[in-house]
C-alpha cells in the first residue's frame, strides 16, 4: 500500500473516532449530534474509498452514501483549514490538521470518481425492494432453487444476527455482480462459519476489480458486525489469494464427487 494512502487512512480513522466520541456528548436529535452523525458516516465512506484506491480497486460504496458524504467532507475540510491558520507553526495541533487536510485532499477526488463510475454496492437489508430481483438474479447464476434465495433474503431483512446478508453491485438499475454471507455454503464443515457465497460478476464487467472490491467491503462490514473470520468454498486457485484470502483445507461439498478448497479471511472484528 502506498504511504500516502496509509497515512490518509490513519488520519481518517482518527477523525472518525473523534467524531463518534463528540457525538456521544450530545443528545440524539440535537443539531450537534446530527452534525457529528453525518460527519462520521461521511468519514466511513472516505475510509472505504481510500482502502479501495490503495488496492487499485473500483470505488464501490454502499447505496447513495457517496452523494451524502460530499457536503460533510467539504465542511470538514473548510473548518480544518480555518483551524489550521489559528494554530502555531510546528505545534502538534497544526501537524494534526495538516494530516487531516492531506487526507481530505486525497479523498475528495475519489468521491468525484465514484460518482462518475456509477457503481454502487447495495446491501439488501438497506434496499429490501430489490429482494425479488436479487433472488431471481442469483437463481439464474447458480441454479439453486429460487425459494432458497428468497427464504435466506427474507431472513436477512428480519433477523438481528450478522448473517445472512446479501449484496448487489448496481450500475444504474442493472445488476452487474453480487454475493452473499450465509452460515454454511453446502459443505461438511459446519464449524467453519460464516461463509461468503455465490460470488458472481457478469462477464462484461469482469477483470475490473469488482470482485475484490465487493469482498473487501463485505469483510469490513462483517468485521464491524463482530465477525472476526469469514470462510469461502471454491474450486478456483490463485484467485482469492490476490484479495488476502488464505487457503485453509480441502472440504467435501454436498453432492460433489471431488474435494473443494476452503479459504479463510480475518476481518479484524471480534465477537462480543
Amino acid at each position: 500500500m502506498e504511504e500516502r494512502y496509509t497515512a490518509a487512512i490513519e488520519a481518517v480513522e482518527e477523525m472518525l473516532v473523534r467524531s463518534r466520541d463528540t457525538r456521544g456528548k450530545f443528545a440524539p436529535g440535537t443539531a450537534q449530534h446530527t452534525l457529528q452523525k453525518n460527519r462520521a458516516a461521511a468519514l466511513e465512506v472516505a475510509r472505504m474509498l481510500l482502502a479501495a484506491a490503495a488496492e487499485g480497486l473500483p470505488t464501490l460504496v454502499v447505496g447513495e452514501r457517496v452523494e451524502k458524504a460530499k457536503a460533510p467532507l467539504l465542511s470538514l475540510q473548510s473548518k480544518s483549514a480555518k483551524a489550521r491558520e489559528k494554530c502555531k507553526a510546528g505545534s502538534w495541533q497544526r501537524r494534526m490538521l495538516e494530516r487531516n487536510l492531506d487526507a481530505l485532499a486525497l479523498v475528495l477526488p475519489l468521491l468525484e470518481r465514484a460518482e462518475g463510475e456509477g457503481l454502487s454496492l447495495v446491501c439488501l437489508s438497506d434496499r429490501p425492494e430489490w429482494l425479488p430481483r436479487a433472488a431471481q438474479w442469483f437463481h439464474e447464476k447458480w441454479h439453486v432453487p429460487l425459494a432458497a434465495y428468497e427464504e435466506s433474503m427474507v431472513d436477512s431483512l428480519t433477523g438481528e444476527a450478522p448473517v445472512p446478508r446479501w449484496y448487489l453491485v448496481l450500475h444504474g438499475e442493472e445488476v452487474v455482480a453480487g454475493l452473499g454471507v450465509i452460515e454454511n455454503d453446502f459443505h461438511d464443515r459446519p464449524d467453519l462459519t460464516p461463509n461468503v457465497c455465490a460470488v458472481y460478476v457478469e462477464e462484461p464487467w469482469r477483470k475490473k476489480g469488482i470482485a475484490g472490491a465487493m469482498l473487501g467491503q463485505v469483510c469490513r462490514d462483517m468485521g464491524e458486525l463482530g465477525v472476526d473470520t469469514l470462510y469461502l468454498i471454491t474450486d478456483h486457485t490463485n484467485f482469492y489469494e490476490r484479495y488476502g484470502w488464505e487457503f485453509l483445507c480441502p472440504v467435501q461439498g454436498d453432492g460433489e464427487d471431488h474435494l473443494s478448497r476452503m479459504y479463510r479471511h480475518e476481518t479484524g472484528g471480534s465477537h462480543g
